[in-house]
């Protein structure tokens, strides 16, 4: 039975991503995150999914999409192809097979690029740039296959790099959807995919974790005269075992000096989005040592001003790269394969694992994004547990400091 009626298609508002409502027979209403409603059909035809664009609401009525689809449903019982049959019908040839994946794509990020950082949408270029367009860029958008999208995906995951594989693929899944709602393509060969790609393995960062290793680390930082802030944030990342981002892009309003807490916020954790996005979701806190009071004070003094504890020295309204710790590491001596920016982490875990302290204090205080969702909401879980346990490790990195061999 149909589901929708006009009253309730201008009732329908837009949300954080698209959604579809059904009104039956594959009809939809699709509605963007832009509040734009276009009406969609989704059919099976040779095996294989397809989605037709049928127009805009309120251009097209609900009526008339009902009775768009019900024409094409007459022409699949006919075992006729309805995308060729809406192509004929809209009187569809050579301007919408002319359409080139890269200018469709252009299109699409020029409509949808408002809001992004330019450092995002520079990522997308880069995407298209190097993985897409030497292979499909000039190709006719309604003319890609499955086996096109593959072609270009597949080096990527072959190569080892799965999670790029894997973005590259929702990025030209997103534009073929916008493809088929301008009537430029018909079908999403992009869509429901993933699988195509192998699964990826967890990823193990270098980390130094016997101690007279980490007493030579530590010693080496210590001695890093060429940026004190640099030397400051790999401090503190020795210290509170964040995440390289979270100390990267700390804030000074996140600490309260005196309490001696860091509430990292939500949107800054590594969350899914939905959690993110949820003002109920608490910031993760992480208790400050005395040894981590200390580097904040010595701080306070260059940064102090500044919005980030550790600002770019290209913007002081910007925060620090993403590869300064790790350079940092490097020109202290320590290469890739012994130590990382994220090996920090591994190494307190290991220290704090063996020193006979709770595993779930650990796990609560690494904030790992394995937490289910009641471990997400109550932040505050073992605190008194995992104040002890930061002042614990503090003391313990300058016991290893001490160790010479």
């Amino acid at each position: 039975m149909p589901k929708l009626t006009e009253k309730l298609i201008k009732s329908l508002k837009q949300k954080q991503k698209p959604y579809k409502v059904p009104d039956g027979d594959g009809l939809s209403l699709l509605v963007t995150a832009k509040n734009a409603k276009l009406w969609v059909w989704r059919f099976r035809f040779a095996g294989s999914e397809n989605m037709l664009g049928l127009g805009p609401h309120p251009e097209v009525s609900l009526a008339e999409a009902r009775e768009k689809s019900q024409f094409l449903r007459a022409a699949k019982r006919r075992n006729e192809n309805p995308a060729e049959v809406w192509r004929r019908e809209r009187g569809v040839g050579a301007t919408s097979s002319s359409k080139r994946f890269r200018d469709v794509a252009d299109e699409f990020l020029q409509k949808q690029s408002k809001g992004w950082t330019v450092l995002y949408l520079n990522k997308l270029v880069e995407r298209l740039t190097k993985h897409v367009y030497p292979l499909l860029g000039n190709a006719p958008i309604d003319q890609i296959g499955v086996a096109q999208v593959l072609s270009v995906v597949n080096p990527v995951s072959a190569a080892g790099h799965l999670e790029q594989a894997r973005r590259v693929l929702m990025l030209m899944a997103k534009i073929f959807r916008y493809a088929i709602m301008m009537e430029y393509a018909t079908r999403n060969p992009a869509a429901g995919m993933r699988d195509a790609i192998a699964v990826s393995e967890p990823r193990h960062y270098a980390s130094i974790i016997d101690p007279v290793g980490i007493g030579r680390l530590m010693r080496a930082i210590d001695g890093l005269e060429s940026s004190l802030v640099t030397r400051c944030a790999l401090k503190l990342i020795a210290l509170t075992f964040a995440r390289p981002g979270e100390v990267r892009g700390a804030r000074w309003s996140e600490f309260d000096l005196k309490t001696g807490r860091w509430e990292i916020p939500a949107s800054r954790r590594k969350l899914k989005k939905s959690a993110k996005e949820n003002p109920k979701t608490p910031p993760h806190i992480v208790p400050l040592s005395a040894q981590s009071l200390l580097v904040l004070e010595e701080l306070t003094a260059v940064t102090g001003s500044s919005e980030y504890l550790f600002p770019s020295v290209r913007s002081l309204g910007r925060s620090m790269s993403d590869g300064t710790l790790n350079g940092a590491l490097r020109i202290l001596g320590f290469n890739k394969s012994q130590m990382t920016a994220h090996g920090f982490r591994h190494m307190a875990s290991t220290i704090l694992n063996g020193d006979g302290f709770r595993p779930d204090a650990i796990e609560r205080q690494l904030s790992h994004s394995g937490e289910g969702v009641r471990k997400i909401y109550n932040q505050a879980d073992y605190i008194e547990e995992r104040t002890e346990m930061m002042q614990y490790w503090a003391n313990k990195l300058d016991e290893f400091r001490r160790i010479e061999h």
